[in-house]
């Protein structure tokens, strides 16, 4: 018996960023994705942010055995962006960076049927940088639902 096996903890998944053999992403369906800003002190000094995000979902029985997500795939994305010394400015903030997370499905042979729908969580830590100066956007993206972050970096 683990000693600290009585203490609630939060599963952590892998990350990856490379593509691989993905051949069951057809049965997770996410319900719930939430992204929060755990430590952000920007200064001159520092453009390190620490972003935490939680995803929880189902996955779909599967006939070839017991599903389960093994690793969470991150994609960034630089997106254009207008030139902020133009007259034209507007006082809305673009959208900087796109952030997809896209968990990864395998599947284990077990004897044993799975249920109809196996639910899951995670929660992982993201190390986030600073773009700019000044106002910094930031879109994650997790199985269709957007969460938008800003973040300040000030001299």
């Amino acid at each position: 018996m683990n000693l600290f096996s009585m203490l609630q903890y939060r599963k952590r998944i892998p990350i990856i960023y490379q593509l691989g053999w993905w051949a069951h992403q057809e049965v997770f369906e996410i319900t719930s994705f939430d992204v929060q800003v755990i430590k952000s002190h920007l200064n001159l000094l520092n453009s390190v942010s620490f972003i935490r995000y939680t995803v929880k979902g189902y996955l779909h029985k599967e006939t070839t055995g017991m599903p389960y997500i093994q690793s969470v795939h991150h994609s960034e994305q630089l997106l254009e962006s207008g030139n902020e010394f133009s007259e034209e400015a507007d006082s809305v903030i673009s959208v900087h960076a796109h952030i997809q997370i896209t968990p990864i499905v395998h599947v284990k042979n077990t004897k044993r049927p799975a249920a109809e729908f196996i639910p899951f969580e995670f929660t992982n830590e993201y190390k986030l940088k600073s773009l700019r100066w000044g106002d910094n956007c930031f879109q994650f993206s997790c199985g269709g639902i957007n969460r938008t972050i800003h973040l300040t970096q000030r001299k």
